[in-house]
């Protein structure tokens, strides 16, 4: 079987983008291996930088793949839940086929309002139990297939 990896950059203080996180765990597939890093672990490397000024994704969660390829926004969203279990996986292919450019207008949206309408935390704290096997706090909790390409793009807070 080919190996489905993800590592998943998101806001590690927006309630809303915890929610999103649990909801994605809760439904992932069992051949999926899926890892999440709060923006506050990482320093984007200038290649990201510039990446973001290109697309305006400053405020953005990222998601890169096995397929060696950094997305942005709703792109990022929509390919860390193509793996999910049924329904809401093929609901994210069939959400995939939505130009873009609509899509990022909602993701935008939400992405301004996320902290007036959930709120958020003081700090970023990483689950622990179960759900810490998800979250990375280094280099070395990454997927062996994804390491390289994460170490393009994001460097972790020592």
């Amino acid at each position: 079987m080919i190996s489905k990896s993800s590592v998943v950059l998101f806001d590690g203080v927006c309630l809303f983008c915890e929610g999103w996180v649990n909801f994605v765990i809760n439904h992932n597939s069992d051949q999926h291996n899926i890892v999440f890093v709060p923006l506050q672990l990482v320093t984007p490397r200038e290649k990201t930088k510039e990446k973001l000024d290109a697309k305006g994704g400053g405020d953005s969660i990222f998601c890169i793949t096995n397929d060696k390829i950094l997305y942005l926004k709703s792109d990022a969203s929509l390919k860390a839940m193509r793996h999910l279990r049924e329904p809401y996986g093929i609901g994210a292919r069939i959400l995939f086929h939505i130009p873009s450019f609509f899509r990022n207008w909602v993701y935008d949206l939400i992405g301004r309002n996320r902290y007036n309408i959930w709120g958020k935390k003081d700090v970023c704290t990483l689950p622990t139990g179960d759900r810490a096997k998800y979250f990375g706090k280094n280099v070395n909790d990454l997927p062996d297939d994804i390491r390289i390409t994460f170490s393009k793009y994001f460097t972790f807070i020592q």
